[in-house]
């Protein structure tokens, strides 16, 4: 039997330090911490390795038990909050009865490719170059996962990967996909050019089709911003389009990112059944 934690008081400096994750970037990166919101996503961490250090859970609310001993057996620290304190840690309208404190990642390109070696698999990755709208952030990283691909590099002009709403929108693949947290987007291009990565940008028109391009060797897949797309000097190797059949002018960014991921997926296993 897993007993409610200790309530905790306002002035509590682990609770005041959560806080600050949820709302602003630089106490992120300083911590080197980020929000978990909701039992389900807390849960998934746990599972993937994820080290979470603190785990608050509202006054009144279900005691989730399996959550609470799985979180103890991690080493996380359990607390009970006043409703309305944690209601200010979440950044939904309806809070999920749960906030995990979780310790960043440390993937690099280098890793990942090590990594690739090491299994013998051929490294794919996306590259979000100045994607700034969270949900599209994190959709990219639940469709590298979805695809098999062996990570994501999200470029510094780009929404922060562990801004609490891109999180929620990645379902848990931020938990079990690497995810590199880069520097300019020219550095990170030019990181994957001496490591050998066909870099492949994503374009309206203008461009061979996905079909025709060769996307079966070392691939990073750069997308642009949601307004502006890919910047024409990005250092890319070559170009590619996504075939439509009508009129819109281009796919949301997310809805591209991940076509062409399956698209990846597809041509290695053709390649694959055809050997």
């Amino acid at each position: 039997m897993v007993n409610r934690p200790a309530l905790l008081s306002p002035a509590n400096p682990r609770l005041k330090a959560a806080r600050k994750l949820g709302r602003r970037r630089r106490d992120r990166q300083s911590a080197q911490r980020y929000l978990i919101e909701g039992p389900t996503l807390v849960r998934e961490a746990l599972r993937a390795g994820v080290v979470v250090h603190d785990l608050f859970v509202p006054e009144g609310a279900a005691l989730d038990a399996e959550l609470l001993g799985e979180a103890e057996a991690a080493g996380a620290a359990t607390h009970t909050v006043y409703a309305d304190l944690f209601d200010d840690l979440t950044t939904t309208m309806n809070p999920q009865p749960a906030v995990g404190v979780a310790e960043m990642g440390e993937a690099s390109v280098h890793g990942v490719l090590g990594d690739c070696e090491d299994s013998g698999s051929i490294p794919a990755f996306l590259v979000l170059a100045d994607i700034s709208d969270p949900g599209n952030a994190g959709t990219l990283m639940r469709a590298a996962e979805a695809a098999g691909l062996h990570g994501v590099i999200v470029s510094a002009g780009s929404v922060d990967p562990y801004n609490p709403k891109t999180v929620r929108a990645a379902a848990g693949a931020l938990f079990r996909l690497p995810v590199v947290v880069g520097g300019p987007i020219e550095e990170c291009l030019h990181e994957l050019l001496a490591a050998g990565v066909t870099r492949v940008g994503t374009i309206v028109d203008g461009a061979p089709s996905m079909y025709d391009t060769d996307l079966v060797g070392p691939v990073a897949i750069v997308l642009g911003n949601e307004a502006h797309g890919l910047d024409e000097t990005a250092s890319v190797d070559a170009h590619l389009t996504i075939p439509m059949a009508a009129a819109p002018d281009s796919l949301n960014v997310a809805m591209a990112g991940t076509v062409v991921a399956f698209e990846i997926r597809r041509q290695r296993s053709a390649g694959a059944s055809a050997k």
